[in-house]
C-alpha cells in the first residue's frame, strides 16, 4: 500500500511540474509581422483574420510533440489575403475544454493547449 501511495505521489508531482515550452518565433520570414499597430509606416488593413492551432507535449509537458511554426501560420494569413505585412498580431494560449478532456483522459501522459492567433493583414501606403 506504500509504495502505491508513494507511486502516487510521484506521479502527481510529475504531472504538476511540467516544463511545457512554446517558441514563437518569425525567423526566415521576409515580410513585417508586427506585434504593435504601428510599424513605423502609414499602412491599409485588407483583412483581419484569427485562426488557431495546437500544440502537443508528452508526460505532462516534458517533452513536445509538435511545436507549430507561428511565423509561417501568420506568412500563410498574409499570402492568403495578398498582403505585405500582418500588424497588430495578438497571440494567446488557452486551456480549451478538449485539452482538459485530452490531458484527463490520458492521464496528462499527452497535454495540449491551443494557440489563438490574430493580427491585420495589410498593405503599404
Amino acid at each position: 500500500m506504500r509504495k502505491v501511495v508513494i507511486a502516487s505521489l510521484c506521479l502527481v508531482l510529475l504531472a504538476s511540474a511540467g516544463c511545457a515550452t512554446l517558441n514563437i518565433n518569425a525567423e526566415g520570414i521576409d515580410n513585417t509581422i508586427a506585434m504593435s499597430t504601428n510599424p513605423g509606416q502609414p499602412y491599409r488593413v485588407i483583412k483581419h483574420f484569427t485562426t488557431e492551432t495546437k500544440i502537443w507535449w508528452i508526460v505532462a509537458g516534458l517533452a513536445t510533440i509538435n511545436e507549430p511554426d507561428i511565423g509561417a501560420i501568420i506568412d500563410k494569413e498574409r499570402q492568403k489575403a495578398g498582403g505585405e505585412a500582418v500588424v497588430n498580431v495578438k497571440i494567446m494560449t488557452q486551456f480549451t475544454p478538449i485539452d482538459i478532456l485530452i490531458s484527463a483522459f490520458t492521464g496528462s501522459l499527452l497535454y495540449t493547449r491551443t494557440i489563438f492567433i490574430e493580427g491585420d493583414v495589410v498593405s503599404w501606403r
